[in-house]
C-alpha cells in the first residue's frame, strides 16, 4: 500500500482529519519536498502517528498579532528530521507539517510579504522599487536559520537583506528598520 493510500485508510479509520489528509496529499503531490521531508511523511505514517500528524497539517500557519507562531520540533522527532543534531542536539531539520514553522512556511511568509512591500512601495514612490528588510533572530532552535533563509530568499526575489551579527530583541529590530530606511523588519 503506497503511502498515500495509508492516509487515507487512516482518514476512513477516523485517525486523520479530512483537512490533515487534503493538507497532505497537496505536499505530497506538490513535487517541492527535499527527500528528507518525504521520508518524514513516510516515516510518521508507518509509526501511525496520526496525533502528531494531524498537529502538523491540520491546517497552514497564518500571520496573527503576534505574527507567525508554530512549533519547530514535532511530538515524534524522525530519523530524517534529527538528521545529524545541531548545536544543542537539535534536530537538523524543523518539523515538516502545513502547521508547523519550517523553512517551507518560511519561504512562504517570505514571499508573500516581499510581494506586498512591492506592491506598497510601487503606490508610494514608483522610482523607488526595491524592498529593504532588517531581519533579527533569538536563540530558539532554528532561529539563526531562519534568519538567513528569510535574507537569502529576499535577495533572491530582488529585494535587499540586512541580518545581525548575533541575536538581538525586538526593540533594536524596530530601531534599525527606521534608522536603516527599510520598508520592513522580521524578528524570529
Amino acid at each position: 500500500m503506497n503511502i498515500l493510500n495509508k492516509i487515507r485508510s487512516a482518514g476512513e479509520h477516523g485517525n486523520l482529519f479530512e483537512v490533515t489528509i487534503a493538507n497532505l496529499e497537496a505536499w505530497i503531490n506538490s513535487n517541492f519536498l527535499p527527500d528528507w521531508a518525504v521520508a518524514s511523511i513516510e516515516e510518521l505514517v508507518e509509526k501511525e502517528a496520526w496525533n502528531d500528524l494531524n498537529n502538523r497539517f491540520y491546517k497552514y500557519l497564518e500571520f496573527g498579532t503576534g505574527g507567525m507562531r508554530g512549533r519547530t520540533i514535532g511530538e515524534f522527532i524522525t530519523k530524517a528530521e534529527r538528521g545529524i543534531p545541531l548545536e544543542f542536539e537539535s534536530p537538523q531539520h524543523p518539523a515538516v507539517g502545513a502547521a508547523t514553522l519550517n523553512d517551507f512556511n518560511i519561504i512562504r511568509a517570505t514571499i508573500g510579504l516581499f510581494h506586498y512591500c512591492e506592491q506598497y512601495l510601487q503606490k508610494k514612490s514608483p522610482e523607488d522599487r526595491v524592498p529593504k528588510i532588517v531581519i533579527a533572530h533569538d536563540v530558539r532552535f532554528f532561529s539563526k536559520h531562519f534568519c538567513e533563509l528569510v535574507a537569502s530568499t529576499w535577495v533572491r526575489l530582488g529585494g535587499r537583506a540586512e541580518i545581525f551579527s548575533g541575536p538581538r530583541s525586538t526593540p533594536q529590530l524596530s530601531f534599525s528598520v527606521r534608522y536603516l530606511g527599510s520598508t520592513c523588519g522580521v524578528v524570529i
